[in-house]
Protein backbone atom coordinates (compact mmCIF):
# COMPACT_ATOMS: atom_id res chain seq x y z
CA UNK A 1 0.00 0.00 0.00
CA UNK A 2 1.75 3.49 -1.21
CA UNK A 3 1.52 5.95 1.69
CA UNK A 4 -0.94 8.13 0.33
CA UNK A 5 -3.34 5.02 0.24
CA UNK A 6 -2.19 4.06 3.44
CA UNK A 7 -3.21 7.91 4.79
CA UNK A 8 -6.62 7.75 3.06
CA UNK A 9 -7.48 4.77 4.59
CA UNK A 10 -6.81 5.68 7.90
CA UNK A 11 -8.52 9.32 7.53
CA UNK A 12 -11.54 7.22 6.41
CA UNK A 13 -11.58 4.34 8.56
CA UNK A 14 -15.47 4.80 9.57
CA UNK A 15 -17.97 3.42 12.06
CA UNK A 16 -21.56 2.83 10.44
CA UNK A 17 -24.24 3.15 11.72
CA UNK A 18 -27.98 1.55 10.44
CA UNK A 19 -30.58 3.68 11.82
CA UNK A 20 -34.43 3.48 11.69
CA UNK A 21 -35.95 6.44 9.54
CA UNK A 22 -39.92 6.08 9.75
CA UNK A 23 -40.60 7.16 13.54
CA UNK A 24 -40.56 10.22 13.45
CA UNK A 25 -40.91 10.42 10.03
CA UNK A 26 -39.09 13.67 9.22
CA UNK A 27 -35.68 11.51 9.81
CA UNK A 28 -33.31 11.86 7.59
CA UNK A 29 -30.42 9.23 6.71
CA UNK A 30 -30.30 6.05 7.13
CA UNK A 31 -26.48 5.32 7.16
CA UNK A 32 -24.17 7.48 9.06
CA UNK A 33 -20.92 7.12 10.39
CA UNK A 34 -18.62 7.93 13.11
CA UNK A 35 -14.58 8.44 13.47
CA UNK A 36 -14.04 6.02 16.24
CA UNK A 37 -11.75 7.19 19.19
CA UNK A 38 -8.11 6.97 18.59
CA UNK A 39 -5.15 7.53 21.34
CA UNK A 40 -5.47 11.45 21.61
CA UNK A 41 -8.55 12.18 19.50
CA UNK A 42 -12.23 11.18 20.77
CA UNK A 43 -14.57 9.42 18.69
CA UNK A 44 -17.00 11.91 16.75
CA UNK A 45 -19.95 11.88 14.33
CA UNK A 46 -19.35 11.85 10.91
CA UNK A 47 -22.57 12.62 8.84
CA UNK A 48 -24.66 11.00 6.46
CA UNK A 49 -23.29 8.47 3.79
CA UNK A 50 -26.60 7.48 2.41
CA UNK A 51 -30.73 8.00 2.42
CA UNK A 52 -31.41 4.18 2.71
CA UNK A 53 -35.12 3.92 4.83
CA UNK A 54 -35.06 1.73 8.13
CA UNK A 55 -31.34 0.25 7.09
CA UNK A 56 -31.39 -1.53 11.15
CA UNK A 57 -28.86 -3.90 10.00
CA UNK A 58 -25.74 -3.61 8.20
CA UNK A 59 -22.79 -6.46 6.72
CA UNK A 60 -20.57 -6.79 4.17
CA UNK A 61 -19.49 -8.93 1.43
CA UNK A 62 -16.28 -11.07 2.23
CA UNK A 63 -13.83 -9.35 -0.09
CA UNK A 64 -15.68 -6.87 -2.00
CA UNK A 65 -15.70 -3.20 -1.56
CA UNK A 66 -19.50 -3.74 -0.92
CA UNK A 67 -22.19 -2.94 2.17
CA UNK A 68 -25.75 -4.88 2.59
CA UNK A 69 -28.39 -2.84 4.30
CA UNK A 70 -32.16 -4.26 5.02
CA UNK A 71 -35.56 -2.50 4.37
CA UNK A 72 -37.01 -3.20 7.14
CA UNK A 73 -40.56 -2.42 6.25
CA UNK A 74 -43.69 -4.87 5.23
CA UNK A 75 -42.65 -5.07 1.56
CA UNK A 76 -38.69 -5.93 2.68
CA UNK A 77 -35.65 -5.18 0.66
CA UNK A 78 -31.95 -5.23 0.66
CA UNK A 79 -29.62 -2.89 -1.03
CA UNK A 80 -26.41 -2.96 -1.79
CA UNK A 81 -23.76 -0.32 -2.09
CA UNK A 82 -20.53 -0.22 -3.49
CA UNK A 83 -18.13 1.38 -0.46
CA UNK A 84 -15.20 4.05 -2.21
CA UNK A 85 -12.15 5.03 -0.90
CA UNK A 86 -13.00 7.95 0.82
CA UNK A 87 -15.53 6.25 2.37
CA UNK A 88 -18.83 7.62 0.36
CA UNK A 89 -21.65 4.89 -0.92
CA UNK A 90 -22.88 4.49 -4.44
CA UNK A 91 -26.30 2.47 -4.57
CA UNK A 92 -25.61 -0.38 -6.95
CA UNK A 93 -28.58 -2.63 -6.50
CA UNK A 94 -32.18 -3.62 -4.57
CA UNK A 95 -33.84 -6.48 -4.11
CA UNK A 96 -36.77 -7.97 -2.42
CA UNK A 97 -35.95 -9.48 0.64
CA UNK A 98 -38.75 -12.47 -0.12
CA UNK A 99 -40.35 -11.36 3.30
CA UNK A 100 -41.50 -8.67 5.89
CA UNK A 101 -39.44 -6.66 8.10
CA UNK A 102 -35.97 -8.05 7.56
CA UNK A 103 -33.85 -7.42 10.39
CA UNK A 104 -30.44 -9.12 9.76
CA UNK A 105 -28.18 -10.08 7.11
CA UNK A 106 -24.69 -12.72 6.43
CA UNK A 107 -22.91 -12.91 3.63
CA UNK A 108 -21.59 -16.62 3.08
CA UNK A 109 -17.73 -16.87 3.14
CA UNK A 110 -17.25 -17.97 -0.55
CA UNK A 111 -19.17 -14.47 -1.49
CA UNK A 112 -21.95 -16.02 -3.16
CA UNK A 113 -24.95 -15.71 -1.10
CA UNK A 114 -26.35 -13.69 1.09
CA UNK A 115 -28.68 -15.11 3.67
CA UNK A 116 -31.60 -12.53 5.46
CA UNK A 117 -33.93 -13.11 8.57
CA UNK A 118 -37.33 -11.44 7.69
CA UNK A 119 -38.87 -10.95 11.14
CA UNK A 120 -42.49 -10.15 10.32
CA UNK A 121 -43.71 -13.56 8.88
CA UNK A 122 -40.40 -15.84 10.14
CA UNK A 123 -38.69 -16.36 6.54
CA UNK A 124 -35.20 -16.98 6.07
CA UNK A 125 -34.08 -16.31 2.10
CA UNK A 126 -30.84 -16.73 0.10
CA UNK A 127 -29.62 -14.27 -2.35
CA UNK A 128 -27.17 -15.31 -5.02
CA UNK A 129 -24.49 -12.27 -5.51
CA UNK A 130 -23.21 -11.87 -8.66
CA UNK A 131 -19.06 -11.46 -9.51
CA UNK A 132 -19.16 -7.57 -8.27
CA UNK A 133 -21.02 -8.34 -5.18
CA UNK A 134 -25.07 -7.20 -6.59
CA UNK A 135 -27.61 -9.19 -5.07
CA UNK A 136 -30.35 -11.56 -7.08
CA UNK A 137 -33.82 -12.32 -6.48
CA UNK A 138 -34.47 -15.14 -3.98
CA UNK A 139 -33.56 -18.17 -5.41
CA UNK A 140 -34.40 -20.51 -1.61
CA UNK A 141 -36.59 -19.54 1.23
CA UNK A 142 -37.10 -21.28 4.79
CA UNK A 143 -39.80 -20.88 7.08
CA UNK A 144 -39.99 -23.08 9.84
CA UNK A 145 -43.29 -24.84 11.03
CA UNK A 146 -42.17 -25.97 14.33
CA UNK A 147 -44.98 -25.39 17.65
CA UNK A 148 -44.53 -21.34 18.86
CA UNK A 149 -43.26 -20.11 22.22
CA UNK A 150 -45.99 -19.58 24.92
CA UNK A 151 -45.81 -15.98 24.99
CA UNK A 152 -48.75 -14.40 23.71
CA UNK A 153 -47.39 -11.44 21.80
CA UNK A 154 -43.95 -12.20 20.51
CA UNK A 155 -44.21 -15.57 19.62
CA UNK A 156 -47.42 -16.07 17.40
CA UNK A 157 -45.50 -17.17 14.75
CA UNK A 158 -42.23 -17.70 13.23
CA UNK A 159 -40.13 -14.70 13.94
CA UNK A 160 -36.21 -15.21 12.08
CA UNK A 161 -34.01 -12.99 13.89
CA UNK A 162 -30.80 -13.62 12.81
CA UNK A 163 -28.85 -15.77 10.41
CA UNK A 164 -24.84 -16.82 10.56
CA UNK A 165 -22.59 -19.18 8.74
CA UNK A 166 -20.70 -20.73 11.57
CA UNK A 167 -16.78 -20.47 10.95
CA UNK A 168 -16.70 -24.02 12.53
CA UNK A 169 -17.57 -25.61 9.34
CA UNK A 170 -14.41 -24.96 6.91
CA UNK A 171 -16.20 -25.33 3.85
CA UNK A 172 -18.47 -22.26 4.64
CA UNK A 173 -21.79 -23.96 4.18
CA UNK A 174 -22.86 -24.50 7.54
CA UNK A 175 -25.90 -21.67 7.91
CA UNK A 176 -27.32 -20.96 11.05
CA UNK A 177 -31.04 -19.40 11.71
CA UNK A 178 -32.35 -18.40 14.81
CA UNK A 179 -36.22 -18.13 15.53
CA UNK A 180 -37.46 -15.89 18.44
CA UNK A 181 -40.81 -17.21 17.84
CA UNK A 182 -40.58 -20.51 17.96
CA UNK A 183 -37.13 -21.02 20.52
CA UNK A 184 -34.99 -22.65 17.60
CA UNK A 185 -31.32 -22.62 16.88
CA UNK A 186 -31.13 -24.56 13.64
CA UNK A 187 -28.47 -25.20 11.33
CA UNK A 188 -28.80 -25.99 7.75
CA UNK A 189 -26.36 -26.91 4.93
CA UNK A 190 -26.30 -24.72 1.61
CA UNK A 191 -25.58 -26.53 -1.74
CA UNK A 192 -24.00 -25.50 -4.63
CA UNK A 193 -27.61 -23.73 -5.89
CA UNK A 194 -28.45 -22.09 -2.80
CA UNK A 195 -30.54 -24.99 -2.02
CA UNK A 196 -30.51 -26.16 1.66
CA UNK A 197 -31.06 -29.16 3.72
CA UNK A 198 -31.52 -29.88 7.36
CA UNK A 199 -28.42 -30.06 9.38
CA UNK A 200 -29.31 -30.44 12.88
CA UNK A 201 -30.14 -28.00 15.45
CA UNK A 202 -31.65 -27.44 18.93
CA UNK A 203 -34.64 -26.13 20.78
CA UNK A 204 -34.45 -23.84 23.46
CA UNK A 205 -36.95 -24.15 26.47
CA UNK A 206 -40.26 -22.14 25.84
CA UNK A 207 -39.90 -18.67 26.18
CA UNK A 208 -36.82 -18.46 25.48
CA UNK A 209 -36.87 -15.97 22.42
CA UNK A 210 -33.69 -16.16 21.12
CA UNK A 211 -32.38 -13.15 19.38
CA UNK A 212 -29.02 -13.46 18.57
CA UNK A 213 -25.95 -15.26 19.30
CA UNK A 214 -22.14 -15.41 18.62
CA UNK A 215 -19.46 -18.34 18.03
CA UNK A 216 -16.54 -18.27 20.28
CA UNK A 217 -13.34 -19.63 18.01
CA UNK A 218 -13.39 -23.32 19.97
CA UNK A 219 -17.00 -23.39 18.43
CA UNK A 220 -18.94 -22.88 21.06
CA UNK A 221 -22.45 -20.56 20.53
CA UNK A 222 -23.69 -18.17 22.96
CA UNK A 223 -27.34 -17.62 22.95
CA UNK A 224 -29.42 -14.35 23.98
CA UNK A 225 -32.89 -15.13 25.09
CA UNK A 226 -34.58 -11.81 24.56
CA UNK A 227 -38.05 -13.28 25.62
CA UNK A 228 -36.60 -14.71 29.04
CA UNK A 229 -33.56 -12.73 29.32
CA UNK A 230 -30.97 -15.31 29.53
CA UNK A 231 -27.27 -16.19 27.89
CA UNK A 232 -27.45 -19.63 26.92
CA UNK A 233 -24.27 -21.64 25.73
CA UNK A 234 -24.70 -24.22 22.92
CA UNK A 235 -21.63 -26.92 22.24
CA UNK A 236 -21.82 -28.05 18.88
CA UNK A 237 -20.41 -30.79 17.23
CA UNK A 238 -19.41 -31.28 13.72
CA UNK A 239 -20.63 -34.35 11.35
CA UNK A 240 -18.49 -37.02 11.70
CA UNK A 241 -18.54 -37.75 7.97
CA UNK A 242 -20.49 -36.00 5.55
CA UNK A 243 -24.31 -36.29 5.57
CA UNK A 244 -24.56 -36.31 8.88
CA UNK A 245 -26.32 -33.64 11.62
CA UNK A 246 -24.62 -31.36 13.42
CA UNK A 247 -25.49 -31.99 16.81
CA UNK A 248 -26.13 -28.89 19.32
CA UNK A 249 -25.93 -30.00 23.09
CA UNK A 250 -27.92 -26.97 24.94
CA UNK A 251 -25.88 -25.73 28.19
CA UNK A 252 -26.76 -23.97 30.93
CA UNK A 253 -28.87 -20.68 31.01
CA UNK A 254 -27.70 -17.81 33.45
CA UNK A 255 -29.16 -14.53 33.51
CA UNK A 256 -28.15 -11.65 30.97
CA UNK A 257 -27.62 -8.99 33.06
CA UNK A 258 -27.07 -8.77 37.43
CA UNK A 259 -30.13 -6.79 37.84
CA UNK A 260 -32.87 -8.56 39.99
CA UNK A 261 -34.58 -11.29 37.73
CA UNK A 262 -37.79 -9.79 38.48
CA UNK A 263 -36.87 -6.49 36.62
CA UNK A 264 -38.56 -6.69 32.69
CA UNK A 265 -35.06 -6.88 30.59
CA UNK A 266 -34.82 -7.72 27.01
CA UNK A 267 -31.39 -8.45 25.56
CA UNK A 268 -30.57 -7.63 22.51
CA UNK A 269 -26.60 -8.12 21.43
CA UNK A 270 -24.07 -10.26 22.17
CA UNK A 271 -20.82 -9.60 21.37
CA UNK A 272 -17.13 -11.81 22.04
CA UNK A 273 -14.17 -9.78 22.52
CA UNK A 274 -11.24 -9.56 20.01
CA UNK A 275 -9.20 -12.06 22.39
CA UNK A 276 -13.15 -14.06 22.88
CA UNK A 277 -12.38 -13.89 26.69
CA UNK A 278 -14.89 -11.54 27.31
CA UNK A 279 -18.68 -11.48 26.49
CA UNK A 280 -20.84 -8.51 26.10
CA UNK A 281 -24.75 -8.35 25.61
CA UNK A 282 -26.99 -5.56 25.92
CA UNK A 283 -29.47 -5.05 28.21
CA UNK A 284 -32.48 -3.12 27.27
CA UNK A 285 -34.52 -2.26 30.60
CA UNK A 286 -31.80 -2.48 32.49
CA UNK A 287 -29.93 -0.03 30.18
CA UNK A 288 -26.78 -1.32 30.57
CA UNK A 289 -23.82 -3.59 28.96
CA UNK A 290 -23.10 -6.71 31.33
CA UNK A 291 -19.54 -8.25 30.79
CA UNK A 292 -19.04 -12.33 31.42
CA UNK A 293 -16.07 -13.79 31.65
CA UNK A 294 -15.55 -17.08 29.19
CA UNK A 295 -14.60 -19.79 30.78
CA UNK A 296 -14.55 -23.65 30.43
CA UNK A 297 -17.87 -23.89 31.96
CA UNK A 298 -19.66 -21.03 30.51
CA UNK A 299 -19.99 -17.60 31.08
CA UNK A 300 -19.57 -16.00 34.44
CA UNK A 301 -20.82 -12.18 35.20
CA UNK A 302 -18.68 -9.92 35.79
CA UNK A 303 -20.17 -6.44 35.88
CA UNK A 304 -22.95 -4.23 34.37
CA UNK A 305 -22.37 -0.83 32.93
CA UNK A 306 -24.69 2.05 32.14
CA UNK A 307 -25.40 3.11 29.02
CA UNK A 308 -28.23 4.91 27.21
CA UNK A 309 -31.93 3.82 26.62
CA UNK A 310 -32.34 0.63 25.07
CA UNK A 311 -29.10 -0.45 23.72
CA UNK A 312 -30.23 -2.79 20.79
CA UNK A 313 -26.32 -3.57 19.35
CA UNK A 314 -22.56 -3.21 20.62
CA UNK A 315 -19.45 -2.70 18.33
CA UNK A 316 -15.81 -3.00 20.07
CA UNK A 317 -13.09 -1.45 18.20
CA UNK A 318 -10.06 -0.41 19.00
CA UNK A 319 -9.89 -0.74 22.73
CA UNK A 320 -13.85 0.77 22.97
CA UNK A 321 -17.13 -0.57 23.48
CA UNK A 322 -19.66 1.04 21.60
CA UNK A 323 -23.33 0.92 22.26
CA UNK A 324 -26.64 1.71 20.02
CA UNK A 325 -28.88 3.07 22.51
CA UNK A 326 -31.72 3.29 20.24
CA UNK A 327 -34.53 5.27 22.55
CA UNK A 328 -31.67 7.94 23.04
CA UNK A 329 -31.06 8.42 19.65
CA UNK A 330 -26.91 8.04 20.64
CA UNK A 331 -24.02 6.17 20.74
CA UNK A 332 -22.17 5.83 24.02
CA UNK A 333 -18.62 5.42 24.12
CA UNK A 334 -17.25 3.02 26.20
CA UNK A 335 -13.17 2.01 27.05
CA UNK A 336 -12.18 -1.49 27.57
CA UNK A 337 -10.01 -2.12 30.55
CA UNK A 338 -7.31 -4.01 29.55
CA UNK A 339 -6.59 -6.59 32.53
CA UNK A 340 -10.64 -6.98 32.62
CA UNK A 341 -12.01 -6.47 29.57
CA UNK A 342 -15.08 -4.64 31.70
CA UNK A 343 -16.16 -1.59 29.56
CA UNK A 344 -15.77 1.89 31.75
CA UNK A 345 -17.38 5.19 31.32
CA UNK A 346 -15.49 7.92 28.64
CA UNK A 347 -18.44 11.13 28.50
CA UNK A 348 -18.51 10.52 25.28
CA UNK A 349 -22.05 10.55 23.51
CA UNK A 350 -22.61 10.78 19.84
CA UNK A 351 -26.32 11.69 18.57
CA UNK A 352 -28.00 8.92 16.77
CA UNK A 353 -31.39 9.06 15.90
CA UNK A 354 -32.88 5.73 15.91
CA UNK A 355 -29.71 4.13 15.69
CA UNK A 356 -30.10 0.48 15.78
CA UNK A 357 -26.90 -1.38 14.12
CA UNK A 358 -23.17 -0.99 14.38
CA UNK A 359 -20.60 -2.08 11.92
CA UNK A 360 -16.81 -1.74 12.18
CA UNK A 361 -14.86 0.16 9.96
CA UNK A 362 -13.87 -1.80 6.42
CA UNK A 363 -10.57 -2.72 6.56
CA UNK A 364 -7.47 -2.05 4.72
CA UNK A 365 -7.24 -3.66 1.03
CA UNK A 366 -4.15 -5.73 2.22
CA UNK A 367 -5.12 -5.82 6.01
CA UNK A 368 -6.80 -8.50 7.98
CA UNK A 369 -11.19 -8.58 7.64
CA UNK A 370 -12.21 -7.51 10.47
CA UNK A 371 -15.50 -8.52 12.00
CA UNK A 372 -19.08 -8.18 11.36
CA UNK A 373 -21.76 -6.97 13.66
CA UNK A 374 -24.08 -9.87 14.48
CA UNK A 375 -22.54 -11.96 16.13
CA UNK A 376 -23.01 -9.45 13.83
Amino acid sequence: MTPRRRQATAEHALILLGRYTDDPADRPGGIDALRPAAPGRPAASAGTLAHSPDASWLTRHPRLPVLYAVREQEAGAVVAYREEADGSLEAIGEVSSRGGYPCHLAASPDGRWLAVANYGDGVFALLPLDDAGRPGPAVHTLRSQAPTGPHPDRQDGPHAHMVCFLAADPTGRTLATVDLGTDEVLLHTVTEDGRTRPAGGATLPPGTGPRHLAEHPDGRLFVVGELDSTVTELRPAPPERPGQDWRLAVGRAVPATLRAPDADNYPAAVRLSADARTLYVSNRGADCVTSFAVTADGPRPLADTAVGAWPRDLLEHAGHLYSADQNDGAVTVLRLDAASGVPEPTGTTLPAPGVACLLAPRPAPDGPRQGEPGAR
